[in-house]
């Protein structure tokens, strides 16, 4: 059986139905069409369409860091590196390599 990039899967109301892609699904639930994919660092499910499926089990909207909540601390120092320049648009990178820091590009 080939793997697919991207499949279709339903939530019926003993589960999830249908064989996963690889980078992310299409959902059918009761409450609409999701898409749904995770990878190392980040899980996320977001409803595309809104729209009432009988037989189907709803699904809730979620996006989940698994590697736990980002430091306040990043965003106060994003914020001090923002606020340095407000009038140019500007780039920095959250990443994880066995813990959270911040990337500004120069």
């Amino acid at each position: 059986m080939m793997t697919k990039p991207v499949n279709y899967l339903t939530n019926s109301l003993t589960g999830l139905e249908g064989e996963p892609g690889v980078f992310y699904n299409y959902v059918l639930a009761a409450d609409g069409l999701f898409i749904q994919a995770k990878n190392a660092h980040l899980a996320a499910t977001v409803c595309i369409a809104r729209q009432l499926v009988r037989g189907l089990a709803p699904l809730e909207e979620s996006i989940q860091l698994l590697h736990g909540k980002v430091p306040m601390y990043f965003l106060n120092l994003a914020l001090s590196v923002l606020c340095i320049k407000p009038d140019i648009e500007q780039y920095l990178a959250l990443t994880w390599q066995g813990n959270y820091s911040l990337g500004v590009p120069s």
